[in-house]
Formats: structure tokens, sequence, C-alpha cells
């Protein structure tokens, strides 16, 4: 059997990839069968495999996790599915060994609307507003950093945009998929 392509919806927790990862969903790629449910901080939902996550949560060495992403998309099946987690901004080395045949779509948000929208609540309310934005510009760079080393096939998607200009950012997603 042969693994699907994997559409990856990456960017820093709060800058947008729910609800990208959302249109992407309603475009007929499915980002998952059980999905992380709604919750005060996403009201339309996360959009995320609740059995992706987990592998993105393990304490595991690289080589373990992307097995673990492998076997993910295997058990998926069909020809093209959906990932979507804010922890795969660091794990861009581990999906490019699982996935082969990976499109990215790399979501960015001003980062002090990253860091206003981890203030409004969810496991930041305890990190100060400088950490938060620490936090999030090192993903978002180990995310940028890991996608050039690694050649990997990016359709960048500023959050305004998907807010602002929607229709222009679903004839790009289809473009690009």
């Amino acid at each position: 059997q042969q693994l699907p392509t994997v559409v990856a919806v990456i960017g820093t927790q709060r800058s947008g990839t729910s609800y990208t990862a959302g249109l992407i969903h309603q475009l007929g790629i499915s980002m998952g069968g059980h999905l992380r449910k709604a919750g005060p901080n996403n009201p339309k939902g996360y959009f995320e495999a609740i059995s992706l996550r987990k592998i993105c949560s393990m304490r595991v060495k690289p080589g373990v996790r992307a097995t673990a992403f492998a076997r993910w998309a295997m058990r998926r099946g069909g020809t093209i599915i959906g990932g979507k987690d804010g922890k795969l901004c660091n794990q861009v080395i581990s999906i490019v060994q699982a996935w082969p045949k990976l499109k990215v779509v790399a979501v960015d948000r001003p980062m002090q609307d990253v860091v206003t929208s981890m203030q409004k609540g969810g496991t930041f309310k305890r990190l100060s507003k400088s950490q938060m934005e620490d936090m999030a510009r090192k993903w978002t760079t180990q995310r940028d950093v890991d996608l050039e080393r690694n050649k990997v096939d990016v359709l960048r998607i500023n959050y305004n945009d998907v807010i602002t200009n929607t229709q222009t950012v679903i004839n790009d997603l289809i473009k690009f998929l």
C-alpha cells in the first residue's frame, strides 16, 4: 500500500491554522475521522485528528515519531489526506521522513495578533506576554528553517488574507492541492 499525499497545515498555535484546516476540510480533504471537538477558543472546531495530536505529543526520538506519522497516514488511507496540529512546527523533519508526498500549507499571522489571541485563553494564560511571543517566534522560525532546508512544497498563507479574502485563498488552495 502506498502512502497518500499528506497536506499538513503548519503554523504556531493561534495563527489561524484551525480556520485554514477547516477550509481544506470543506474542499474535500479529510482532516481526520475523529477530530478534536470545538471549544470556546475555536467555536467552529480545531480540525485536528485526535490520533495525530497524540503522535505530536509523544516524547520520543524523531525517527520513532516519523514511523508513527507514516503508520498514521497508512491507516487513514485514501490518495490525499490532511493533518494539522500546533506542534507540527517543531516536527517538520519527522514529517518529511514519514510523508514522501508532503504538501505544506504554512499559516502566518502577525506576531502581535498571535500573542493577543494566546492571552485570551487556553494553556497560554500562565505565560507572560514576552514568553508567548518568544515561543511563537521560535516555533515559526524552526518551521521555516526546516521547510527550507528540506525543500518542501509550501503554500504560504497569511491569516489576515484568510479572513478578508477568503475566496482568493480558497482559489490558491485549490491550485496548490
